[in-house]
């Protein structure tokens, strides 16, 4: 994905290139982590663990960091009309790839060695991670029953490629757009016991998920095992370490553990030792107790999004025009990327260089510069 990355970076410079980033776009919480890494990584460096591959990797993430800036400038200065014109866009390519897909299955550039690619992903997940944020942004500015439609069609996907990532992208969904009171969530919540029962009633096979959701270390679901062996691996690197890190991109130098010899009793190889599995377990094994540090401030992030988002929808559907004025589309847009990133985070991740890092990356620039609400009829201001 790297490669891909290096591509989409040099695309984004030849677009908006003449753009130019805006004084102090960096901002006090943003560079005391880019002080923390720069320290983090050249202490390694300087231990000798660097090679030619932590190089270009941190040329490449900085590349990706001033490549997002400029995309989030674009993006910032475009009118709220066009934005939510272009995700109304994005969204229908995206839902008719989905449906496309079934029916008309890729066949070209070696697609079809992946049984339930979605063109152009190889995987549901990849589809899950890269397109979840522009949904569920696009989402919030269409009438209920086209949203109602979205939120199926994602569900639809969800059963029939399978994916739990789709699954879970769905929940994160209903939350967003349908919660608002313990009432609602009751009702959310009934709802879908009666499609589970359902499901089960007319014999449809929830293996697949059940194998995922199985925690257990005689489970031989690999992603189940690949999930507990990301754990397991950031919490040997903490206690190795004294807290500080392997360092950058050295996740998996430590020997096996538990879970890691089971998956290679099973395939007779060792899978997803450098990537961590998901993103969390690959932050807190590199940079130890800096890396728990970014994940408190991505979850603080995380909460402050889920509120923004909920005081504009309220705001929306009491009064669109002063809600258009209220809540720039940017910064809906950068907090629901800010949301669905919860995927990669905490369920499954592909490591620093991925379209969603790039986008939640754009996603932090867009949130750092919401503007505060002048109205507290909505709930609380957010810097």
């Amino acid at each position: 994905m790297a490669a891909g990355i290096a591509v989409s970076c040099l695309i984004i410079v030849a677009a908006v290139g003449k753009l130019r980033l805006p004084s102090g776009f960096i901002k006090i919480s943003i560079l005391l982590f880019l002080v923390a890494f720069v320290v983090h990584t050249t202490y390694y460096a300087m231990q000798g663990d660097s090679s030619l591959k932590h190089a270009l990797s941190v040329m490449l993430l900085t590349m990706v960091f001033f490549c997002a800036g400029l995309l989030s400038v674009k993006i910032s200065g475009m009118h709220g009309s066009d934005l939510i014109n272009v995700l109304y866009l994005l969204a229908m390519i995206i839902v008719f790839f989905g449906f496309t897909s079934l029916v008309f299955p890729a066949s070209f550039l070696n697609y079809s060695k992946y049984a339930k690619s979605i063109f152009p992903f190889s995987e549901p997940s990849h589809y899950a991670i890269t397109v979840g944020g522009i949904l569920l942004a696009a989402g919030f500015y269409l009438h209920f029953l086209i949203r109602g439609g979205l939120v199926l069609s994602v569900l639809f996907f969800a059963l029939v490629y399978p994916s739990t990532l789709l699954l879970l992208l769905v929940f994160i969904m209903l939350f967003s757009y349908y919660v608002r009171s313990f009432v609602s969530l009751g009702i959310i919540v009934f709802f879908m016991v009666v499609l589970g029962y359902l499901i089960l009633y007319y014999g449809f096979d929830v293996s697949y998920y059940e194998d995922r959701l199985s925690f257990d270390e005689s489970t031989s679901n690999l992603t189940a095992l690949v999930y507990m062996q990301g754990w397991e691996s950031a919490y040997r690197a903490l206690l190795h370490t004294n807290w500080i890190g392997l360092g950058f991109q050295n996740m998996g130098s430590l020997d096996p553990g538990v879970y890691g010899e089971r998956i290679f009793q099973i395939v007779g190889i060792y899978k997803n030792r450098e990537d961590g599995g998901f993103l969390a377990a690959k932050i807190i094994g590199e940079f130890g107790v800096f890396g728990l540090a970014f994940l408190l401030f991505y979850v603080i992030a995380l909460c402050s999004s889920i509120l923004y988002n909920r005081n504009f929808l309220k705001a929306y559907q009491e009064d669109r025009n002063k809600a258009l004025e209220l809540f720039p589309v940017s910064s809906v847009l950068g907090c629901s990327l800010i949301v669905a990133f919860s995927i990669e985070v905490f369920a499954r991740g592909y490591g620093y260089f991925s379209p969603g890092i790039l986008l939640a990356m754009v996603s932090i620039f867009l949130v750092t510069k919401k503007r505060k609400s002048h109205s507290c009829r909505y709930g609380s201001d957010y810097a």
